[in-house]
């Protein structure tokens, strides 16, 4: 784990990021990625055809399925499609264009539906000239055309049908540009439409593990600063939050670091063919309840946009009590710096995180402790470790979040039991 100092780095006004309409806070959402398919887990055939649905009617019924399930009234708003939507060949005269196996009537009707439900609408495109994946085309179609050498024509397309997020990866030739220039120039074109969009950069502006390239926040709402997610503890979960350490400075109102995908509940299995099927799908989860509660609950802290890409229309009693509590919600729905690692821990054969945001009305401070280690472990926090103005005998209320419970008053620390590898997740305040 990494050794991590003291930091009050949310004392500080985050990184200045540029306000183009949208994204004033961290966007919640859900997207096509691991619905039909796993994300990485050890039972994913390779290069699996079957791995992404992505058709109208998913995309309609998921959409009903937000609208229905609870989601849409604690803020779950778009929609987006990942890598598997474009279609083989641009037009005669280079226009980019959809599958019509899978949106035989265009995404038009689809867009339209989904608006109509007041969510909103995403796509996905590349900075170079293919996309990443290779699932679900017949030999000799593939691959898909990025966006390089487009971008005017590609930004207005998206525009004109109405977009509302793009998810810009990093594939393909570049021809020799760098990802400031790729990532600059693309934004200026969509900002150019005159429709707010949020950008989210996939990858290509890291100068190393979490180490971000400081651009992204004049360009884009969201970056990612790990990889893509696997569906597991050590390659997955475990791994990302390491990544997301000692960011917080960087993102702030109108630009989020992202820690890819909530995989809550578990990928699907990919049992069904996807010519017939239209879901819902069964989950093979690929991480325990208390894995998939620390994932949320430290996206939330360190106020990740909030993309689950597993399938809503089957919503499990662990999808349930994690992506529809609000009080775990409301800490990631906050207009200021994000949450942090304010110190380590020993706790059994590892040590606990200790993440801290401040409640933004100045009435005390939301904090997790994250437990790394193999078995239970129960933790002592010192109140001035998550607050370096609660020296001495101070005493704070205390709620569990989780539990969405107040559990009384606690003087100089707090102390909590943790399961292994869970999260407990506490709002402290003082009257």
């Amino acid at each position: 784990m990494r050794s991590v100092s003291l930091i009050a780095t949310w004392l500080v006004g985050a990184a200045h990021a540029y306000d183009n309409g949208v994204s004033r806070l961290p966007p919640m959402g859900w997207n096509t990625w691991c619905t039909y398919g796993s994300c990485h887990q050890s039972f994913e055939p390779q290069l699996d055809p079957n791995h992404d649905i992505c058709n109208a009617a998913e995309i309609i019924s998921v959409a009903n399925a937000m609208a229905a399930n609870g989601m849409k009234p604690l803020g779950w708003q778009y929609i987006n499609l990942d890598d598997c939507w474009i279609a083989a060949n641009r037009s005669a005269i280079g226009g980019i264009q959809v599958d019509p196996a899978r949106f035989p009537d265009g995404l038009g009707p689809v867009i339209s539906h989904v608006h109509s439900l007041g969510f909103k609408f995403g796509l996905y495109t590349s900075a170079g000239d293919t996309t990443c994946n290779t699932y679900g085309h017949p030999v000799g179609t593939w691959p898909r055309h990025g966006s390089l050498g487009h971008y005017k024509e590609d930004t207005a397309t998206f525009a004109a049908w109405g977009v509302d997020y793009i998810k810009i990866d990093w594939c393909g030739d570049m021809h020799g540009h760098d990802a400031e220039t790729l990532h600059s120039n693309f934004s200026k074109w969509l900002n150019a439409t005159g429709r707010p969009i949020h950008l989210e950069l996939c990858r290509g502006y890291t100068t190393g593990p979490g180490k971000i390239s400081s651009y992204v926040s004049k360009v884009a709402q969201s970056w990612r600063v790990t990889g893509d997610i696997h569906d597991d503890w050590e390659s997955g979960t475990a791994s990302t939050i390491e990544l997301l350490v000692n960011n917080s400075k960087l993102g702030g109102p109108f630009g989020w670091n992202y820690g890819d995908f909530l995989v809550t509940g578990g990928a699907g299995c990919g049992s069904a063919p996807p010519s017939t099927a239209t879901g819902p799908y069964l989950h093979c989860p690929g991480q325990s309840p208390a894995e998939y509660r620390t994932q949320f609950s430290v996206y939330a802290l360190a106020a990740s946009p909030l993309i689950v890409a597993t399938d809503i229309r089957n919503m499990t009693d662990i999808m349930k009590s994690v992506l529809l509590n609000p009080e775990i919600i409301a800490i990631n729905q906050q207009a200021s710096t994000p949450g942090d690692v304010m110190g380590n821990i020993p706790a059994g054969d590892k040590s606990a995180q200790v993440w801290v945001r401040p409640i933004v009305d100045g009435s005390g401070v939301y904090v997790g402790v994250v437990n790394f280690a193999s078995t239970e472990v129960t933790v002592s926090v010192p109140l001035s470790m998550v607050n370096p103005k609660w020296h001495g005998l101070i005493t704070v209320d205390v709620r569990d979040l989780w539990a969405r419970k107040d559990i009384g008053s606690s003087t100089g620390n707090v102390t909590v039991s943790v399961a292994s590898h869970d999260t407990v997740v506490l709002a402290l305040s003082r009257d």
